[in-house]
């Protein structure tokens, strides 16, 4: 069976002050996914569906972690989405959830928005990875996904980066899915 949710809940991660900044190289995280947001955002309000936007800019780590959870919990039938990149030496797309169930639609949908993102962008696919250690996944009320776009410190992704194909990749396969509401 689908699950049905109501809208999309997306925040970015990590903060904009230097602090919080999360992974830079080649690439400033908390720069990249703010826009990957903001089109994304765009793009699914665009074909009928509701995005929130739960992102959380400022504070010390905890803090802002929290908070950014507290904004995506408020939202009721939501799938929780958010946007990091990785680093670290390896290069390509992941998405990350809570547990291990290969029936389960959310996790079938981040295996859907992993493979579209590496057809549509060349990245290597990484794949789902399992990660019930993450506080966003762990916390969050209702299914979630974080989707890592790309490593910041890959020469191979910088040269394939592309903000609106990246978007394009994600808002095609929620809307495909049939899991979100469309007005």
């Amino acid at each position: 069976m689908i699950l049905l949710f109501n809208c999309i809940a997306l925040s970015s991660g990590h903060g904009i002050n230097n602090n919080n900044c999360g992974a830079v190289g080649l690439l400033n995280e908390s720069i990249e996914n703010r826009k990957i947001v903001k089109i994304l955002k765009c793009m699914l309000q665009t074909v009928g569906i509701d995005v929130i936007e739960c992102t959380s800019d400022y504070g010390d780590p905890s803090t802002l972690l929290k908070n950014c959870v507290d904004n995506h919990n408020i939202i009721k039938n939501a799938l929780n989405i958010q946007i990091h990149y990785n680093a670290g030496g390896g290069d390509g797309v992941e998405t990350l959830v809570y547990s291990d169930d290969n029936t389960n639609d959310r996790n079938i949908m981040a295996d859907n928005i992993c493979t579209n993102i590496s057809v549509f962008t060349g990245f290597k696919k990484r794949g789902v990875k399992i990660r019930p250690d993450l506080y966003f996944l762990r916390k969050t009320k209702n299914p979630a996904i974080i989707i890592e776009i790309c490593f910041t410190d890959s020469e191979i992704d910088f040269r394939k980066h592309d903000v609106l194909t990246e978007c394009y990749a994600i808002a095609k396969t929620i809307y495909d899915s049939g899991m979100v509401n469309i007005k």
